[in-house]
């Protein structure tokens, strides 16, 4: 085998070494940055429902570029909208009872006084 056979395979095993390698990172970038975009685009949710305007697109991807850090402390900040705890129907009767229930209110029982004197 001469030295420039020799060259040739060693050029080919470094090109294909070189593509293997390329193909890998590339798998690996696309699936950070899917779920970099996932957790940018949740916390874009949030921010556009705690202030009320929609995040545009640029920001988005400025969102996914933060620090996983920085984006778990706006994401508490932004707080779970998941769920709106519910403070009740000002209709419903309670069934409740209260020191006060059943007992006329002072309010009563001074207009009574002042009536009756």
């Amino acid at each position: 085998m001469s030295d420039s056979q020799l060259l040739n395979q060693v050029a080919d095993i470094l090109e294909k070494t070189a593509a293997y390698f390329e193909h890998t990172e590339s798998a690996t970038l696309s699936r950070v940055k899917a779920a970099k975009d996932d957790v940018a685009t949740k916390l874009a949710a949030k921010l556009s429902d705690v202030t009320g305007e929609l995040v545009e697109p640029s920001m988005v991807d400025k969102l996914a570029e933060l620090d996983p850090d920085i984006a778990n402390l706006l994401s508490k900040v932004a707080g779970e909208n998941d769920t709106v705890d519910s403070m009740g129907d000002p209709r419903e009767e309670t069934l409740t009872k209260t020191a006060s229930r059943g007992v006329s209110s002072a309010d009563d029982r001074f207009l009574e006084w002042i009536v009756r004197s």
